[in-house]
């Protein structure tokens, strides 16, 4: 009986007043670690990165849980933000050491990001113009101005392509759709 007495109390001691100490100096720990890596850096000359945790890490004893921001943004614009509509991901599974997830969110602002910085255009001057695009323009939409104008036949041809707003990411079970305008 005593022995069972003394046992209970530790354990309820243990999980009561010891344990949450513990967890706190844990997290306390490892946020003060993780205070000194580095959440922003660039990708490109255009685009940045911000990977900084959204909240505390969540420690059981499974796992580590740390979400991330996971966010890109133009280099020119540095406190530009993008809201978040997606959906979180949700994961099934948690028999793996190791899982990632991406939203639509994370596809969405580097997509963003890039239109922003004006990375989301190409202009295509003479030799450059694929010859069967070329041919293509030239005997269809360009017709009536070559009636008009034989001389402009044999003149170099500019393309310019650019999106007209942000692309947009979706994700579903099926598959995923980058949709561009």
């Amino acid at each position: 009986f005593f022995s069972t007495f003394i046992t209970s109390g530790m354990r309820f001691l243990l999980n009561q007043q010891i344990c949450p100490v513990l967890y706190h100096a844990g997290t306390v720990l490892l946020n003060s670690l993780l205070d000194t890596v580095p959440v922003r850096s660039s990708v490109d000359d255009l685009v940045g990165i911000d990977y900084s945790l959204l909240k505390d890490p969540v420690v059981s004893n499974g796992n580590l849980d740390m979400e991330f921001r996971g966010a890109f943004f133009p280099l020119k614009e540095d406190n530009w933000s993008l809201p978040n509509r997606a959906v979180e991901p949700q994961l099934e599974d948690d028999e793996r050491m190791v899982y990632v997830a991406f939203s639509e969110f994370f596809f969405d602002s580097a997509m963003e990001s890039y239109f922003q910085a004006g990375a989301l255009q190409l202009t295509l001057v003479g030799d450059k113009v694929p010859s069967d695009l070329d041919m293509l323009l030239r005997a269809t939409y360009f017709g009536s101005i070559v009636l008009l104008s034989p001389t402009v036949i044999n003149s170099p041809l500019k393309l310019k392509l650019e999106a007209t707003s942000p692309p947009r990411c979706t994700i579903k079970p099926s598959g995923t759709t980058i949709s561009i305008t």
